[in-house]
């Protein structure tokens, strides 16, 4: 066997070997919908959290949440973008077999190519919170299948705000539970509890810093956790994985 013919054998089976192992293979394009559009909402636009339906990706969101979603990241793990009001309207599509950590790194490739995104990752220190167990001992209750429903499913946390927080987990984890907190507490949860069975819980506290959720008479977070968990949250300051982004077009290219 020629020289050649061995060097473009071995490109083959490098090629094939990478499709086998789930590997893109050198030089492939990097993931992305299928359709996009990505335009400014018209004024006074209400925010719509990014959502993923099937094949379909959409919302109302400003770049802070658009990133955030890119990166699974809360807004305290990015750093650069200052103020945030002008809101666009984001719908996407893909293959509806594709994961959802295809469908961030295809909404990562989406900013660099219609906002120009160039970041890079720092530990940098941020506001946070240790969850510990508060000294009442823990109020969580142990997993029951029977507790699960079509609204609450298992595994899952499900989230709804009106004049303030209510958070429903059905067997999950406190690791679940501190990336579930992130957003509305706008700091990365430390869990220091050392609890590692799976959970059901109910949880509901007003939004920091809004009359209108103290208006609806919930409880504090200093209230809700002990009383509700049993347990507490400490403000500490700890170095936090921070997205830091170098360059991001406040507008996007046309669709």
């Amino acid at each position: 066997m020629g020289m050649r013919c061995r060097v473009a054998c071995a490109s083959l089976w490098l090629c094939l070997s990478s499709v086998a192992l789930g590997q893109a293979p050198p030089n492939a394009a990097p993931p992305a919908f299928e359709i996009a559009s990505v335009r400014p909402a018209a004024p006074h636009s209400l925010f719509q959290a990014l959502q993923r339906l099937g094949n379909r990706l959409s919302g109302i969101v400003n770049r802070d949440a658009l990133v955030g979603f890119a990166f699974d990241l809360g807004p305290n793990q990015i750093s650069g973008l200052g103020p945030e009001p002008n809101f666009f309207v984001v719908t996407a599509e893909m293959d509806p077999h594709s994961t959802d950590a295809q469908v961030r790194t295809m909404t990562q490739n989406l900013l660099r190519q219609r906002f120009g995104l160039v970041s890079h990752f720092a530990l940098l220190p941020a506001k946070a919170y240790a969850l510990i167990v508060a000294k009442t001992g823990p109020r969580l209750e142990l997993s029951k299948p029977e507790r699960s429903s079509p609204a609450t499913p298992s595994g899952k946390i499900t989230f709804n705000y009106h004049k303030g927080y209510f958070l429903s987990g059905r067997d999950v984890s406190i690791s679940d539970l501190c990336l579930a907190l992130q957003a509305p507490l706008h700091a990365v949860l430390i869990d220091k509890t050392g609890l590692t069975a799976r959970y059901d819980f109910d949880l509901n506290f007003e939004a920091p810093n809004n009359p209108a959720s103290a208006a609806a008479a919930l409880p504090s977070i200093d209230t809700a956790f002990p009383s509700q968990l049993g347990l507490q949250l400490v403000p500490v300051t700890a170095p936090v994985k921070t997205l830091v982004v170098d360059h991001m077009n406040k507008t996007p290219s046309p669709d």
